[in-house]
Order: C-alpha cells, then sequence, then structure tokens
C-alpha cells in the first residue's frame, strides 16, 4: 500500500502537469487564430495575457478555468504534502 506521502506527492505532481498541458493548449488555440508575426512564443507566455486573450477570442468558452483550477488543486495538495512531511 502506498505511503500517504507519496500519494500527496503524485497528486500534486499530475495536477501541476495537467496544468501545463492546459496552459499550452490555450497557447495553441490563440496562436492558431493569429499572424505568424503576432503569435505568443511557448517559452515565453505570460498567463494573465494568455487568459484575457483566450477570453477575447472565444467569449463562450470556459476552458481557461481548467488550468487555474488544476494549478490550485496542485497547490492544495503541495501544501498538505508538505504538511505531512513535517508532520512526521
Amino acid at each position: 500500500m502506498l505511503d500517504p506521502f507519496w500519494i500527496l506527492f503524485l497528486a500534486a505532481f499530475c495536477f501541476a502537469s495537467l496544468a501545463n498541458v492546459f496552459f499550452i493548449l490555450l497557447l495553441a488555440r490563440i496562436n492558431r487564430k493569429r499572424p505568424v508575426e503576432q503569435q505568443i512564443p511557448y517559452f515565453r507566455m505570460n498567463i494573465w495575457r494568455l487568459a484575457g486573450d483566450y477570453r477575447r477570442l472565444y467569449p463562450n468558452s470556459r476552458l481557461y478555468v481548467v488550468p487555474w483550477l488544476s494549478t490550485g488543486f496542485a497547490f492544495a495538495f503541495m501544501i498538505a504534502f508538505i504538511g505531512y512531511m513535517f508532520s512526521r
């Protein structure tokens, strides 16, 4: 059986990875609608600007909420992980 130490660590890692995938997905969808010279590079993205641009280009989509929720869960599990580490 897995120790809660590893469960919390893996949950935090999975949610952080999921948030990264969704931020890249948002960026790809934004870049698809822009001309080549105005596209946002993948390694220099500003996540606040990314969310605003996505809401402007896709006003009826709520996909921009998913990476923020995943990031929040990742931080929550990481705090729980750290708390568990120091309570041993």
